[in-house]
């Protein structure tokens, strides 16, 4: 099985480019297989191979086992000295991306307690983007933001228009591996290797309403704004690009961050469109804009999705 990959190159000690390739040979698709997401009985990700860890090895003081390992540590918290602002999605040791959700209380994202884009106390996932800081005391990145759904219709193309609750006690974590299920019984699993983000979405096989993969490319963390970005589809490739301009956060000192994109998605879709100010345009397979940019892509009869 293929997976999305996500390659970041800094020529500007910042993050300056983004890229999704096809890999067929990349260790996330293995971690994916491996963990099932089956939510009566999580199980870790079975990393032992990346490791070289020795037949044996995990009896001996040598071996540091997985399990105790808590990527929830770091999530809640109040106040700037006592949140914690960590990130608990996917995401290897000095890896360069990190897929993770972004979620939302009641009241939204009040600082500072989402400068990495996840609060564990909140009630709301707006999607799950590709970039976020770890610890740090200042909102930046969350960009490029993909959330599953069914059916084509949308009340709005804002965070606040799209986002969906989801059930807390299906959410499981560990090392490179992130899953959770949403309202509409829709699965979300994330993996990620040193330059990889790889998205399996499980949709309900009794729902008759499509399958959807919103992606807003105008999405960003708080104090972030995407100033300028164009999109262009190819979906007999199954090909996205996507051109944006991020300033605020650590960026806004340097004048903000040129970011380029290629996402790799199923081919031929049945349903393909673009939005910006102006609406919702079906078979429109190139648009600028800023500050609202996006696309929405479904299909009929596909429970699981790769991307």
């Amino acid at each position: 099985m293929c997976a999305g990959k996500i390659l970041l190159h800094s020529p500007t000690s910042l993050v300056a480019m983004a890229v999704f390739l096809v890999c067929c040979k990349c260790t996330s698709a293995t971690q994916l297989d491996s963990v099932g997401g089956d939510e009566e009985s999580p199980t870790r990700v079975d990393v032992q191979s990346d490791l070289d860890v020795e037949e044996g090895e995990r009896e001996t003081d040598s071996w540091i086992s997985l399990d105790w390992v808590d990527p929830l540590i770091g999530t809640g918290g109040y106040g700037f000295w006592g949140g914690g602002n960590c990130t608990p999605g996917a995401t290897r040791p000095f890896g360069m991306v990190k897929p993770s959700p972004d979620t939302q209380g009641t009241d939204g994202t009040p600082d500072p307690l989402h400068h990495a884009g996840y609060y564990y106390h909140d009630d709301w996932i707006a999607g799950f983007s590709q970039t976020h800081m770890h610890g740090v005391g200042i909102t930046s990145y969350g960009h490029i933001l993909m959330l599953p759904r069914l059916g084509r219709s949308l009340s709005g193309y804002s965070d606040q228009d799209y986002r969906t609750r989801f059930y807390r006690n299906s959410e499981t974590v560990s090392p490179a591996y992130y899953a959770i299920t949403l309202e509409d019984d829709i699965r979300v699993e994330l993996t990620a290797s040193d330059r990889v983000a790889w998205h399996r979405y499980t949709f309900p096989a009794e729902s008759a309403e499509p399958r959807c993969v919103l992606i807003d490319v105008t999405h960003a963390l708080p104090f972030n704004i995407i100033a300028d970005a164009r999109i262009d589809l190819d979906p007999e490739k199954g090909r996205l690009t996507v051109r944006f301009l991020q300033v605020g956060g650590f960026s806004f000192d340097i004048g903000g961050l040129t970011m380029y994109a290629s996402a790799a998605f199923p081919p031929n879709p049945s349903f393909i469109a673009t939005w910006n100010t102006a609406g919702l345009e079906e078979n429109r397979l190139s648009v600028e804009g800023s500050m609202m940019l996006g696309a929405l892509l479904c299909y009929e009869n596909e429970d699981v999705l790769e991307l």
